[in-house]
C-alpha cells in the first residue's frame, strides 16, 4: 500500500525540527487511521470531542496527531528542481538555488515518499526550510 501521509513516528521528527503542526494537510489517530481533513480543523473536532468526554468521565481521550502529504512535503522545498524516481530504487534528488550542494536520497523500490522525507528532514536540518515559515 503506497503511503498517503507522514507516520506518528515522521511527524514527531517533523514537529522536533520545527515544523509547525499547523501546516500539516492532514490528521492521523492514534490507531493510526488518517484524515484527509487539515489537522488544524480535524484538532478543533476531536477537542471538542474529549471536553464532552471530559465532562462525562470517561477516562479515554482521542489522540489526534499531524500528517503531512507528499505534496506537503514537497511544498515545504525551497525554489529549486526536484526529480523523483521509483526505477529499481526510490530516489529523490534536489538542487537549489541556495543549496550548495545537491541532495540526493535513494531508498528501497516503492519507497518514495520515505525518501522525500529524509530529503526535507537534511534541508532542515542543513537550515535551507525556514522553519518559521515552512518555506
Amino acid at each position: 500500500m503506497t503511503q498517503k501521509f507522514t507516520t506518528i513516528s515522521q511527524s514527531q521528527e517533523l514537529i522536533a525540527l520545527g515544523i509547525d503542526p499547523n501546516t500539516a494537510d492532514g490528521a492521523r489517530y492514534e490507531d493510526g487511521s488518517c484524515s484527509a481533513e487539515r489537522y488544524e480543523e480535524a484538532k478543533k473536532s476531536v477537542d471538542e470531542v474529549n471536553e464532552h468526554r471530559k465532562r462525562d468521565g470517561y477516562p479515554y481521550m482521542v489522540e489526534l496527531y499531524p500528517a503531512w502529504s507528499l505534496e506537503a512535503l514537497l511544498e515545504f522545498l525551497p525554489p529549486g528542481t526536484v526529480f523523483i524516481s521509483n526505477y529499481r530504487t526510490a530516489r529523490a534528488e534536489f538542487c537549489g538555488e541556495r543549496v550548495k550542494e545537491k541532495y540526493n536520497v535513494e531508498g528501497k523500490p516503492g519507497t518514495i515518499f520515505e525518501s522525500v522525507f529524509d530529503m526535507v528532514k537534511s534541508l532542515i536540518k542543513e537550515g535551507y526550510i525556514n522553519k518559521r515559515n515552512n518555506q
